[in-house]
């Protein structure tokens, strides 16, 4: 099969042919060995074996031999080699989300996430400018920030993921990388969120359906008078949850909106009241209207959603700094 040569140093002893496996027409890149080898513990040992060690002299390969990296794609592999190789003029300045995602796939699987640092603080600043992030788009922005040990963007992703993804949240395509449990976690957030939600309303309408046994929810309610007043309000707020496709009010697990489209139509329910009463002036059921008080607790909601730590990733990033601390330390001491 025809291929395009690239040379990435003039005096390199090894040829990686890339995306033998893909659509797009091979490429061999004529590599410096030793870059490799400094830059990832994989191809030290796919050129010098689990048992050399740190000896330079020793060489347990042949000359200009090719290695096959059938299963990696061209792009993010170029881009890879030509940061290990200081061909920094052809690095790009700024990526999309789809293609660092593929860029940190490629050095995870090489372990050369290292090599990324000096770019990694301006390509992922545009991450999260986009409002209109497809849910695909946030779960990479998720794993990329994961892998990169950037733990406030991280949580500030999971709780964007949390509030905007529909069901199922796990409906991304088949092989996307998440990290462990957290798909777990948005899922049952997302559930306990929508459950409180809902819940808000099922109660105002329990309050409103209270005859004389108990306490009425309107303020100007006489003992064995009429129910006008929480009739009007129990009219219109069933008539405006039935528009937006929410009565009779559904159980958590059935409602397919995300968290921000529920709270949406939540917050623009109209609740008509019966105005100032024509019998007696001083009675205004205006104050009766619970349109502020379900507002304010749709919000209280919201606010209970975390945007901090989630336990099953703390020590991930803790483990992370160490391990970046680690390999600084020997990096320094290999120089």
């Amino acid at each position: 099969m025809s291929h395009k040569a690239v040379s990435l140093d003039r005096y390199g002893d090894t040829q990686l042919r890339i995306g033998f496996d893909h659509s797009e027409e091979p490429v061999v890149f004529t590599a410096c060995s030793r870059a490799l080898s400094r830059s990832s513990s994989i191809f030290r040992s796919m050129l010098y074996g689990e048992t050399v060690g740190n000896e330079p002299g020793i060489i347990s390969r042949r000359e200009n031999q090719i290695i096959d990296v059938h299963h990696d794609t061209l792009v993010p592999m170029t881009t890879l080699l030509c940061i290990i190789h200081s061909k920094f003029d052809q690095v790009p300045p700024a990526l999309s989300v789809d293609e660092l995602y593929d860029l940190v796939v490629v050095a995870r699987k090489y372990d050369m996430m290292t090599a990324l640092r000096p770019w990694t603080a301006k390509w992922t600043k545009i991450l999260g400018t986009n409002t209109q992030s497809t849910q695909e788009e946030i779960t990479k922005a998720l794993w990329i920030y994961w892998e990169l040990g950037q733990r406030d963007a991280f949580y500030l992703t999971a709780r964007r993921l949390t509030v905007e993804s529909r069901a199922p949240v796990n409906s991304c395509p088949d092989g996307l990388r998440t990290p462990p449990g957290i798909a777990e976690h948005i899922a049952s957030l997302r559930l306990q969120t929508i459950q409180s939600l809902i819940q808000v309303f099922r109660e105002m309408i329990q309050k409103l359906l209270v005859v004389d046994e108990q306490p009425r929810w309107c303020r100007h309610a006489a003992w064995l008078g009429p129910h006008r007043c929480e009739s009007m309000i129990l009219g219109s707020l069933t008539f405006c949850l039935w528009r937006a496709g929410l009565w009779p009010l559904p159980d958590a697990v059935h409602v397919k909106d995300s968290i921000l489209d529920l709270y949406t139509k939540l917050k623009t329910v109209v609740i008509h009241d019966i105005g100032q009463a024509t019998e007696d002036p001083r009675r205004n059921h205006q104050d009766c209207n619970p349109r502020q008080y379900l507002s304010e607790a749709v919000e209280q909601v919201m606010n209970r959603i975390p945007n901090g730590r989630i336990e099953c990733c703390d020590d991930h990033f803790q483990d992370w700094a160490n391990d970046i601390a680690k390999k600084n330390e020997t990096s320094s001491e290999s120089q």
